[in-house]
């Protein structure tokens, strides 16, 4: 638009003059390049356009480059740039958290923290009332190993928010409770079925 407009558009000026404010090819250029920016929005996000910008940031900053290695960090996808610095580090809180568990809502954190009773016992209720099966290979490294893959994701979550269930026996359910080790006896567990809708387990 601007080649065109400085060597074609101005022998045109005479009865074809660009509306205002539009004084010079340079301008006019600026308004078409992003009224095409807008009209292609429905093609090209907009957002796409900041996660681009983004990418070019983190592989130019210089905090992120590694002088061991002599090399600079690389933005290989636009899709996670906006998660960086969002997920939360649960292994200063609890060494015995699960390095592949990702959350991202910090104030339920400061709740544990804080020492919430309410919060304390939802995270409680969930290290208990399951029938996860725990193998702990050496110490702090436990695999569970559940019957559904949403009681395994439930004691995970209560695992990292400080509630760590431990171990079993046919009488006893062993946790870790911000960094306390308390037993408790189990006096029954009522399976899962379809009248009920759930399990529960008595202690």
């Amino acid at each position: 638009n601007a080649v065109w407009e400085r060597e074609v558009g101005s022998l045109f000026q005479s009865y074809l003059p660009w509306d205002p404010p539009v004084d010079n090819f340079m301008f006019s250029a600026f308004l078409s390049f992003w009224s095409y920016i807008i009209i292609l929005n429905t093609v090209v996000p907009i957002s796409l356009y900041v996660r681009l910008g983004h990418s070019y940031f983190i592989n130019w900053d210089r905090q992120m480059f590694c002088s061991r290695c002599n090399t600079a960090a690389e933005a290989r996808t636009t899709t996670l740039n906006e998660e960086l610095g969002q997920r939360l580090d649960f292994t200063p809180f609890n060494p015995l958290a699960d390095s592949d568990f990702c959350f991202y809502d910090e104030k339920l954190l400061e709740s544990v923290k804080m020492g919430d009773w309410r919060t304390h016992e939802f995270f409680r209720l969930l290290s208990l009332c399951h029938t996860v099966m725990s193998e702990e290979k050496s110490e702090g490294d436990l695999v569970y190993k559940a019957q559904s893959p949403d009681e395994g994701a439930l004691v995970t979550a209560a695992r990292n928010f400080g509630f760590v269930f431990r171990s079993r026996t046919p009488g006893t359910i062993t946790t870790t409770e911000m960094g306390r080790t308390v037993t408790y006896s189990l006096l029954a567990i009522l399976d899962f079925n379809n009248i009920r809708k759930r399990m529960s387990v008595i202690g």
